[in-house]
């Protein structure tokens, strides 16, 4: 991933009215500290944007949630899990409409994302939404992954892939080229029923209205 494509994918979490553009398998390498300044031309927001240029990424980053924020709260644990495994956990939840929440700790706009979910498990719960996360992390980094489950106070069933190849992971799981945050949307029956992937080519991500409307309509379903 270029530094360039690193750059775009960071500013999108402040302008974009999605959840952003999305992260490929790729995971993007550090950046030190003395690259936060960026020329004017690479800083520029997607057409349309009212607000002013950020010309330094730390602005951006630090707006996105970040581990420890809620260093009081319980302490979330995470279960690793094989793609095998994964269809039994889904199948654990028959009766209920299950979303399915892929993200990684070294995605943005997945950590940009996730405080939505954690809202639409609150909202649908008791109307029978059942809320599932698969960190797709090495799984060396499960200590970083609880941290920041920890810091959204997730109260859902939360997973981590077995798989330390990336790209493995996101063949096993079917996500193939759409990038993080992506979402699976099983109905009672545990079928599945509806996906919502980003686009990284063209730098779309997912709709949080679309993917609201569509809960809300499998979750009526079965009232």
């Amino acid at each position: 991933m270029t530094r360039l494509v690193q750059t775009l994918t960071i500013l999108g979490l402040m302008f974009a009215i999605t959840f952003g553009s999305g992260c490929s398998s790729e995971k993007p390498a550090p950046q030190p500290q003395s690259a936060a300044k960026l020329p004017a031309s690479e800083a520029t927001p997607p057409e349309g944007n009212t607000e002013p240029p950020l010309t330094d990424v730390s602005e951006a980053v630090n707006a996105i949630p970040k581990a420890g924020d809620g260093a009081d709260a319980t302490s979330v644990k995470v279960k690793l899990i094989s793609p095998a495994e994964y269809a039994d956990v889904i199948a654990g939840h028959k009766g209920k409409v299950v979303l399915v929440d892929f993200w990684g700790t070294w995605c943005g706009p997945c950590r940009k994302a996730f405080p939505h979910t954690v809202e639409l498990y609150h909202k649908l719960s008791a109307k029978g939404l059942a809320v599932v996360t698969v960190a797709i992390d090495d799984p060396e980094s499960q200590k970083d992954v609880e941290e920041f489950l920890t810091s959204m106070k997730a109260p859902f069933e939360n997973l981590q892939c077995n798989l330390a190849d990336t790209d493995k992971s996101f063949a096993a799981y079917e996500i193939g080229d759409s990038g993080l945050p992506h979402y699976k949307l099983y109905d009672r029956t545990g079928q599945l029923r509806k996906t919502f992937a980003a686009d990284v080519a063209t730098m779309k991500g997912v709709d949080p209205a679309e993917l609201d409307a569509a809960v809300a309509a499998l979750v009526a379903e079965g009232q």
